[in-house]
């Protein structure tokens, strides 16, 4: 067994009803606090009115900060300022990933000098600390695992528009609240959306060159969960037990993620999601077939034994249920799996964004494949990029 290391898991409350702990888990950490929210539903639906109550239960006085679709490194500077001016002692963010990735900047933000452009990955300029304010993270969808991780994804809009993280091992959160029952409002095709984010995350993790004996179990049982619960979660979105196993499924993607890295799909998704206005679970399902069809055609070309293809057959087999498949037929199975997933999931076009064969190159030219079980040159990288567009 080769040697690894684990960063720290924030303290989870997994399960239904655990929300109501919230007021209780703030405690400890401060009598202030920042919420910040993604969509207006949490205010319609009674949430916030209950958790204000929660708070003042506590004794907690709670500041509202609203995140308008995914986070930009303004709006975090205004939100980190605010705290700093008004004495805020914790951040709390509930929504979908956008809204955990803004709460958790704006923690680190408020103990950082500058700008966080400054910060971003590539910046060259600084580097982040790993000072913060006790941050919270409450998602209300199943997808990102940002509740888990040590990175925020930053937006910077515009033709020449840009996605990077801010990221240092002590930004995971203190605390993560994952109660299932506030995913049940999501809408079929957010839900599968985030659900084929969660995916990509457990199936680049487990075939990282970073995998770990720890992040190999952790996203072995994401991904057979998915393959019980991703459906029933989309088409039967009441179905409770759906909710949780999705839950589960994007909480270890986040785990494992932070821990093992990710491949291909996500070294092209932050970069097509900086030029086009489209969601990242959209571009996660669009890319992931042909990057999984093109890296395991390269590592059959170095040899039919290597490792990796191994991991493919695995993962091939948990979601088959076939597990005699031999390595071939459990690679091949695996990429059958997945574009029976697509045709079925209420997932848009890349097109339907305004991508089209004209961007390829220079989306290529800016994306990488760290981590990825073998490199694909830049020709790969538009093959891949030219085979998404064509669904």
């Amino acid at each position: 067994m080769n040697s690894f290391n684990l960063l720290r898991t924030p303290r989870i409350f997994f399960g239904n009803g655990q929300m109501h702990t919230l007021g209780e888990v703030i405690k400890p950490l401060g009598n202030s606090a920042l919420l910040v929210t993604g969509s207006c539903w949490l205010r319609q639906s009674g949430l916030l009115d209950d958790i204000v109550k929660q708070c003042e239960q506590q004794s907690i006085r709670v500041e509202h900060a609203a995140a308008q679709g995914e986070p930009t490194t303004d709006f975090v500077d205004a939100a980190a300022a605010r705290c700093r001016d008004n004495g805020v002692s914790v951040v709390v963010a509930i929504g979908g990933g956008s809204a955990l990735d803004a709460g958790k900047a704006i923690a680190a933000m408020a103990r950082h000098n500058g700008l966080a452009l400054s910060y971003l990955e590539g910046a060259d300029a600084l580097r982040p600390t790993g000072a913060k304010i006790p941050f919270i993270a409450i998602p209300t969808t199943a997808g990102t695992g940002s509740e888990a991780t040590s990175n925020a994804v930053l937006s910077i809009p515009g033709q020449n528009g840009l996605k990077k993280s801010l990221r240092h091992p002590d930004f995971v959160p203190d605390a993560a609240i994952i109660d299932p029952q506030l995913m049940v409002r999501c809408p079929p095709h957010v839900t599968a959306a985030c659900g084929m984010d969660a995916f990509t995350q457990l199936l680049e993790s487990y075939v990282s060159v970073k995998a770990s004996p720890i992040t190999d179990q952790l996203a072995l049982s994401g991904l057979q969960t998915v393959r019980d619960h991703l459906d029933a979660a989309i088409f039967h979105g009441e179905n409770i037990e759906a909710r949780t196993g999705m839950a589960f499924a994007a909480l270890m993607s986040g785990i494992t993620l932070a821990n093992a890295g990710l491949g291909v799909v996500h070294g092209i998704a932050g970069v097509l999601g900086g030029l086009f206005s489209i969601p990242h679970g959209i571009v996660c399902a669009r890319l992931l077939p042909p990057a999984v069809k093109i890296t395991i055609h390269l590592l059959r070309r170095v040899s039919p034994e290597h490792p990796s293809l191994k991991r493919y057959a695995v993962a091939g087999r948990i979601v088959t249920g076939n597990m005699e498949a031999p390595t071939t037929e459990g690679c091949d199975g695996l990429l059958s799996f997945i574009e029976a997933l697509l045709q079925r999931l209420p997932i848009s076009s890349l097109r339907t964004f305004g991508v089209t064969t004209g961007d390829i190159d220079r989306i290529a030219a800016s994306s990488g494949n760290r981590n990825n079980p073998i490199e694909l040159s830049l020709d790969d990288i538009r093959r891949l990029l030219s085979e998404a567009l064509d669904v």
